[in-house]
């Protein structure tokens, strides 16, 4: 296992680790640069057969575009839509699954309610992250 400290944005830090097998980016899109940026930098490092898995804030919830108006160019999200038709154009996508994390009704336990795993977010149009699991194609 490799742990990599650096931005992703940055081709230098991850490229000379890589190719990797998993790539988890927890929380981390918000904070690197606009998410697409985000996507395919990861992509380019996933080795044939790879997964990327990535949790963000969905920018079609309304807490959301109020936290990323405060933050402006501290703070980026985007919706589930954008995200789906960033994923589809991926060069060697095998395939890819999303869901949505809304706040709990009791957040003792666990804070987030989870969705079922989809290919759009039509069963979770103002969760308020959106996880994404993205399969690149085998070699």
């Amino acid at each position: 296992m490799t742990w990599v400290a650096g931005s992703f944005l940055d081709p230098a830090v991850l490229a000379p680790h890589g190719p990797f097998d998993r790539i988890l980016a927890v929380e981390s899109f918000q904070c690197a640069g606009p998410p697409e940026s985000s996507l395919h930098a990861l992509w380019s490092h996933l080795a044939p057969g790879g997964r990327l898995v990535a949790v963000m804030p969905n920018a079609a919830c309304p807490i959301v575009q109020r936290a990323v108006a405060s933050l402006a160019g501290n703070l980026w999200a985007i919706t589930p839509e954008a995200m789906q038709a960033e994923l589809a154009a991926l060069p060697g996508l095998a395939r890819y699954a999303m869901r949505g994390l809304s706040f709990g009704a009791d957040q003792w336990v666990s804070p987030y309610e989870v969705s079922p795993w989809a290919a759009d977010a039509a069963a979770w149009p103002l969760a308020n992250r959106m996880m994404i699991v993205v399969e690149r194609r085998s070699a």
